[in-house]
């Protein structure tokens, strides 16, 4: 984040629930997600500005595989919605 000129002071980090209820409910702004598990739940979730199921082009997605921070164990993205 701090590449991309986001702050330490500019964030609030909040414990993420397994379930992803409060990304689409809007009480957080970006989750972290594995691609098996907590992202495939996003897309059966109603996206509260459409009133339709999100769709990925609804979601800004970074594959941490892509800018040199992935983890061994799966692929995890991070998502925030797309303005």
């Amino acid at each position: 984040m701090q590449d991309a000129g986001v702050g330490l002071k500019d964030i609030s980090l909040v414990q993420q629930a397994f379930d992803m209820n409060a990304f689409p409910a809007g009480d957080i702004d970006a989750a972290q997600a594995m691609t098996y598990n907590e992202y495939a739940r996003v897309p059966e979730s109603v996206n509260p500005d459409t009133g339709e199921l999100f769709q990925p082009e609804d979601l800004n997605v970074i594959d941490w595989n892509d800018v040199g921070t992935a983890m061994l164990q799966g692929r995890h993205l991070g998502l925030h919605r797309a303005s």
